[in-house]
Parts: structure tokens; C-alpha cells; sequence
């Protein structure tokens, strides 16, 4: 027999497919970024580093005799007030989970709870923050707008400028609605786009109604911000992720019940909305305006997790959505070895998914 001079086609009725494009799915990082947005806007739970529990009505208190400390040391852990992760192929073999804050009463005789600190509505919580102490932190004084300050030619998160003398001696530490904003870039420039959405909409207010004050123009813009947050869950992102089952889970609107009870359960937050962890990607594409590569090259994805830093001095959050935009993702499989083995030191993202698990569903 003779030995083929070309690669072997599949038939053209058949259409071969390419290996790597099975991997992956017509999405882009942007999805991932979007599914911590998501989380971070309807969950938020206070761990035990404080030494607080939360009473049923909301109010914080501290020392109270059924807190469970983390006090961080072998003793604290054989009473389960943390939890360890055991890993037998480093030297450093315990990493200490803190537990989530109980509310007062549960956790004796009935099953421990915690009190979600961000609404459970689909609001823009994490660019206005979840209270009015809160919210206050992000206004331009009554003019409506929210504080984008100028920091190298672009308008960013409010930060303390002071800190960031040059880009060897940088410390940037945004300020929003949501004390998470900082943990990855994508994040980040994900919050700067909707606080300048928010400016952009206060600006065409005023110009349509000049009797309006800032108060009005404030709220008026963030109830568009807001609907413009529930189109982008209900018409582009859910029907990504649920695909087919889209139609049948969640159907069409019918208007708003005030029967339904809004409370995010325990066991959605803790377990099924994690899987955009499994979409995290090793590195970034950063891309310029027209969408060449940025010299700034790709961004590993550690270099972006608590380094804001990277923003303000690498061209902004313009390269890296138009990156996110471009770049395919894979299909959610596995969580990387990125934030497995590099991510806050030694600690392993997967396995705190886990404990964090046990904590708030099985207790």
C-alpha cells in the first residue's frame, strides 16, 4: 500500500471540526468576569476574622459567647472555628479557612445561617453599595454624578492618588459599592464602566430636564443603571448560560410578584454560582483600539488579582475588555492551576469553594 501524501479530510457532508475548537465554546472571558460581577451583586457574607455574629434584624455584634473565632492557631481549628485544608506534598500542609459569621440563635439546636449583607435584587448594588453610608462614599457631592477621578489621562475608581507616587511605588485600592472590586482587574474595569455608564446618563438628564436636582438626577440614573443590569442578566447572559434550558427555567416575564420571596438560598451562592471559577483563564489579551495587540502584551491572570495597580498604569480598562471581547474561553472543567497553586500565596481557591460548602449548607 502506498502512504498518503496529504492530511486526511473528513467527507464534506460530515464538516470536521477543529480539536482545540472543541474545547471551547463562541464565549469570552467576559462571561467569567460577568458571573463574579453577578455574585458579588446579590451575595455578600462577613467571615469571622472580627470576632462578630449578626442579629436577625441586621445589627453586628461582637463578642458575643457563640461567635466562632478564627483565632489562626492549631487550637481554634481542633474546635472547628476554621477549617483546614490539608495539602501532604508541601511542607506548609494547613491552610486555615475562616468561617462565615452565624446569625445570633442559629447554629445550636437548628442549622447555622448567615446574613447576606447585599440585597438580593438585581440593583447595580456593587457600584452604589447595599446602604446609604454606603452610597455616600461614591457621590460627587449633590451634583448626581458618581467620583471618577483623572489619573494618567483616564477617568478611574476613586482611589487615594497619594499612594501612587510612580508605577515601582504604586498602591491602588479602589473604593465602590462593593469591597471585592479590587480582587481581579476584570472586576475593576468591569465597576469602571458602569460608574461611568451612571455619569454618562446624569449628563443627558440634566440636558432634558435643567430643574432637576442632583438628588433626582442621582436616582433617576441609577433606576436606568439598574434596568440596564436586569436586561443584560435576562436577555444576554442567562440565556448564555442556561442555553436551551433557558426558555423552560426561566421563561418569559410576566410581570412583577411580590409573593416571590427574593432571599438567595444558601446552597445557590455556596455551590452552583462558583462555576464561573472554573472559567478562569491562565492569561488576558490586552488589545488596542484597533484591536492589535496592546504593547502592554497579555496579562496573566495573577499578575491581575489584587495588583489595581495594573489599570491605572497599563492603558486603563479599555485593553483588557476589548482582550476579554476577543479571546475564546473554554468550557468550564476544571479550575486552573493559577488559582490551585499561585493565587494568595499558598492558598488553593478549589479547595475553599469546598470548605466554604460545608460551612454554610451542611451545617
Amino acid at each position: 500500500t502506498t502512504r498518503p501524501t496529504s492530511p486526511r479530510t473528513s467527507p464534506p457532508a460530515r464538516g470536521g471540526r477543529n480539536a482545540a475548537r472543541c474545547q471551547e465554546i463562541l464565549r469570552d472571558p467576559l462571561l467569567a468576569a460577568e458571573e463574579m460581577w453577578r455574585e458579588h451583586l446579590v451575595v455578600s457574607t462577613e467571615d469571622n476574622s472580627n470576632r462578630r455574629t449578626v442579629d436577625l434584624d441586621g445589627v453586628i455584634r461582637s463578642n458575643l459567647a457563640n461567635a466562632c473565632v478564627p483565632r489562626m492557631d492549631e487550637t481554634s481549628c481542633e474546635r472547628n472555628i476554621c477549617y483546614n485544608v490539608y495539602f501532604r506534598f508541601r511542607k506548609n500542609t494547613c491552610v486555615r479557612v475562616s468561617r462565615s459569621s452565624p446569625i445570633c440563635g442559629s447554629g445550636n439546636q437548628k442549622p447555622r445561617q448567615q446574613l447576606n449583607e447585599n440585597t438580593g435584587y438585581i440593583d447595580a448594588s456593587p457600584i452604589y453599595g447595599s446602604s446609604v453610608h454606603d452610597s455616600e462614599k461614591f457621590r460627587q457631592g449633590k451634583t448626581g454624578f458618581l467620583k471618577l477621578p483623572a489619573f494618567n489621562g483616564m477617568q478611574m475608581l476613586p482611589f487615594d492618588q497619594s499612594k501612587c507616587k510612580s508605577r515601582k511605588s504604586c498602591t491602588v485600592i479602589f473604593t465602590a459599592g462593593d469591597s471585592r472590586v479590587n480582587l481581579f482587574v476584570g472586576l475593576s474595569a468591569w465597576h469602571t464602566i458602569f460608574t461611568k455608564e451612571h455619569n454618562r446618563l446624569v449628563s443627558i438628564l440634566r440636558s432634558l430636564n435643567p430643574h432637576w436636582d442632583g438628588e433626582r438626577l442621582y436616582h433617576e440614573a441609577r433606576k436606568i443603571v439598574g434596568a440596564e443590569v436586569q436586561a443584560i442578566v435576562y436577555r444576554e447572559w442567562l440565556p448564555k448560560i442556561l442555553g436551551a434550558a433557558f426558555s423552560s427555567v426561566v421563561g418569559d416575564y410576566r410581570g412583577y410578584d411580590p409573593t416571590i420571596d427574593a432571599t438567595i438560598a444558601n446552597e445557590f451562592t455556596s455551590a452552583a454560582f462558583r462555576f464561573g471559577h472554573g472559567m478562569i483563564q491562565e492569561f488576558y489579551q490586552r488589545l488596542d483600539p484597533n484591536f492589535g495587540n496592546s504593547s502592554f502584551g497579555a496579562l496573566p491572570f495573577q499578575k491581575g488579582t489584587l495588583h489595581s495597580d495594573v489599570l491605572v498604569n497599563e492603558g486603563g480598562p479599555d485593553p483588557l475588555l476589548r482582550g476579554m471581547f476577543s479571546q475564546s474561553v473554554k468550557r468550564p472543567q476544571r479550575v486552573t492551576t493559577t488559582v490551585t497553586e499561585n493565587m494568595f500565596g499558598s492558598t488553593d481557591l478549589s479547595s475553599i469553594n469546598i470548605q466554604v460548602k460545608f460551612n454554610r449548607i451542611s451545617s
